[in-house]
């Protein structure tokens, strides 16, 4: 992602001091693993089970990949294009 960024900052020629607005963008990756992180953190904390937004499936295979590295379940319920995840404890 920093390889990229330097690219199109190079590319649109972007100085250090325009950089500032640019900074807290974050794609619709970024906030969906954001969201995931934090149903990953509730349940922790002892919530049954919390659902997320509807993504698409290569953002869902992201969402499952994470929930797993914290010994949580995770299942998609729903149909396309409102299909998403729901996270639990195993």
């Amino acid at each position: 992602m920093a390889h990229i960024q330097k690219v199109l900052k190079d590319a649109l020629d972007i100085q250090p001091g325009e950089v500032a607005a640019t900074q807290d963008y974050k794609d619709e990756t970024d906030i969906a693993l954001d969201e995931a992180k934090n149903a990953i953190k509730k349940v922790m904390e002892g919530a049954p089970e919390i659902e997320l937004s509807p993504q698409n499936t290569h953002i869902r295979k992201l969402q499952h990949e994470l929930v797993e590295q914290y010994n949580l379940k995770s299942i998609s319920i729903g149909d396309e294009p409102n299909r998403r995840l729901k996270v639990m404890r195993k």
